[in-house]
């Protein structure tokens, strides 16, 4: 029997909102302000049935700061048995999760929900809503 390269399989995502912080700073004035987004993954458990990782994206201004918003999610990741025939130890899942984290985060379509959370969440007091892309790298990430 052939040896099958390292590959996950997954048969189906869910999705739970985990928190949403949002702190009103002060109201913005006439000057120029830039928004700062991150979004951070972590692991959370790993195993054979199931992958869970957390999403978190926070939004803030500067130079000074009109409000704030932190978004965490936790993705599930349910594995299909087919993954143990290319990583058959959670040792090496785990490493392959590690190794590969925001391109798996970036194949199911949780940054377009938070970015839709976002917002919502921004427009709802008639303010201008911030809509961020799905899919942004960090400086780390580049």
């Amino acid at each position: 029997m052939q040896n099958m390269k390292e590959k996950l399989f997954i048969e189906q995502t869910k999705f739970n909102l985990e928190s949403i912080d949002y702190k009103l700073i002060k109201l913005p004035n006439d000057k120029s302000l830039f928004i700062n987004a991150n979004e951070n993954y972590e692991i959370v458990s790993v195993n054979f049935d199931k992958i869970t990782v957390r999403v978190t994206r926070t939004i803030d201004f500067s130079p000074e700061e009109y409000f704030s918003l932190k978004i965490s999610v936790l993705v599930d990741f349910y594995v299909d048995e087919r993954t143990k025939e290319g990583l058959p130890t959670e040792k090496k899942l785990e490493e392959y999760v590690k190794n590969n984290l925001s391109v798996i985060v970036n194949k199911v379509p949780v940054g377009s929900w938070i970015s839709l959370l976002a917002g919502e969440i921004t427009s709802n007091f008639g303010q201008t809503p911030i809509v961020l892309p799905p899919v942004f790298l960090n400086s780390d990430q580049q």
